[in-house]
């Protein structure tokens, strides 16, 4: 079984969180394509090894689940 879509690393996840527009174009391809945009454990983890020991991970939306879905 195999899952559509984009896999984002880590230098996008920092790209989302401070809300820089250069993954704007593929984010709206995605969507327009009906794809998945997904974000590895690893990915996840050093993410969050990157952030401040006061940040609420519940208000970045991509490590609490799904960022964009089909």
């Amino acid at each position: 079984m195999g899952l559509d879509g984009y896999l984002f690393d880590t230098n996008a996840a920092i790209a989302l969180h401070r809300l820089d527009t250069s993954l704007d174009k593929v984010i709206r391809q995605a969507e327009k394509d009906k794809e998945n945009i997904f974000f590895s454990v690893i990915t996840q983890s050093e993410f969050i090894a990157g952030l401040s020991t006061d940040t609420d991970l519940d208000m970045i939306p991509f490590l609490g689940g799904v960022f964009y879905s089909s």
